[in-house]
């Protein structure tokens, strides 16, 4: 008997089960129940007397499997369905082809950006007021077209527009709804529910202990898409920041025309020139993104670390990854160095290639986690040290 029918045995005498009038009904119970233990562990059980409830009373022995099966599906015999109910919200969210929402520093604040988004490659994003700790005014508008590798940056101000390279980035809120599924790194806990407006909303809450991350998302529950979504995280700096994400709506008619990367008429179209501190962020993001690859790495070879970043290609590094914003005629962006298995986590692993100490650099370590260093006496210290104990 293996463990999942162990349990099941055990189950089944917790809530006094009499098979005797038609075995042929336990039997298919056991065989109903069996194939979701299969999917889902079963958690520290304690008998329920609604079972209980339902054996002893007039119902026909075959109805009250049923019922027994649709509880234990539903969680009320404590089983965990949370990822049940989620899956079907991100198969909701996959379906769909446009999106558009709001959001918001916090929930009781003003917009400062409303996003519009038709799958897979446009999307335009409206500042409606200063976005806080970004060199983002209000009143620009940004529309990306990922799938030409281009963006148009304008400002209605000053009736200005500039086309530069689309940042992949851009994307990001978009695809926190299109793909949590792929983000495996995240734990999903169901936490009850919520009154929204008119709807008793559906939460679950969505963890990442590495970046000190937590979503929550409130779904409609006759829809089963997202009404509103709320992120807490902590940015470069430490800060716990907030965003909050409403008037979500799934395949809504969108106007192409919005996604247009010929400024409006009237507009005076300037060469786009990355400010340095933008730059800077660009270069830590993609110094991230080669971190990440070497955990994913890491955990597939037993504790070694890649040989050199080419060997991150199959972890989806893209080439254009190994470029520095910084100095992006430089042939080589970033310096990785090997470290043993099981490195310490204060050692240098990554940094980027300079010739001249410019302000600083972003500085890559083994705990996986990137740091802009200011003084360049402090940063060959620290990578001596790296060289000497790797």
């Amino acid at each position: 008997m293996n463990d999942n029918e162990k349990q099941f045995e055990n189950f089944v005498r917790g809530i006094k089960f009499d098979d005797t009038p038609d075995p042929s009904h336990c039997d298919k119970l056991k065989q109903d129940l069996l194939a979701v233990l299969a999917r889902r562990p079963l958690q520290k059980y304690k008998p329920v007397q609604v079972c209980r409830t339902i054996m002893k009373s007039g119902i026909t022995k075959l109805t009250a499997a049923a019922v027994i099966v649709i509880l234990v599906m539903v969680g009320i015999s404590q089983l965990d369905t949370s990822s049940v109910a989620w899956a079907d919200v991100l198969e909701n969210i996959r379906n769909c082809k446009t999106l558009t929402f709001l959001v918001r520093a916090k929930a009781q604040e003003p917009p400062i950006m409303k996003v519009m988004v038709i799958h897979p490659y446009l999307s335009r994003f409206e500042f409606l007021k200063q976005i806080p700790n970004a060199p983002i005014a209000g009143g620009q508008i940004w529309i990306v077209d990922t799938g030409k590798g281009k963006s148009l940056i304008l400002d209605t101000v000053k009736k200005k527009g500039k086309v530069c390279p689309a940042d992949k980035e851009m994307l990001d809120i978009y695809n926190t709804f299109r793909n949590f599924r792929d983000r495996l790194d995240y734990s999903v806990d169901k936490i009850g529910s919520r009154q929204i407006g008119d709807i008793q909303a559906i939460g679950f809450k969505l963890k990442k202990e590495e970046d000190k991350r937590e979503i929550m998302v409130w779904a409609d529950p006759e829809t089963k898409l997202p009404i509103l979504m709320e992120e807490t995280f902590e940015n470069r700096e430490g800060q716990v920041m907030q965003h909050v994400v409403t008037d979500i709506v799934f395949d809504v008619e969108l106007d192409v025309s919005l996604f247009s990367l010929q400024p409006p008429k009237g507009y005076k179209l300037e060469e786009f020139e990355y400010d340095p501190l933008v730059k800077r962020v660009m270069s830590a993001t993609n110094m991230d993104r080669i971190l990440k690859a070497c955990r994913k790495y890491v955990n597939d070879h037993g504790g070694q670390w890649p040989d050199s970043l080419q060997d991150l290609v199959k972890y989806g590094l893209e080439k254009d990854t190994l470029t520095n914003p910084r100095q992006p005629s430089s042939e080589v962006g970033y310096v990785y160095l090997k470290p043993s298995v099981s490195p310490s986590e204060s050692i240098i692993v990554l940094y980027e290639a300079y010739d001249t100490w410019n302000g600083g650099i972003s500085v890559g370590f083994a705990n996986y986690h990137v740091q802009f260093i200011k003084k360049e006496s402090e940063f060959k210290r620290r990578l001596e040290e790296s060289l000497v104990i790797r």
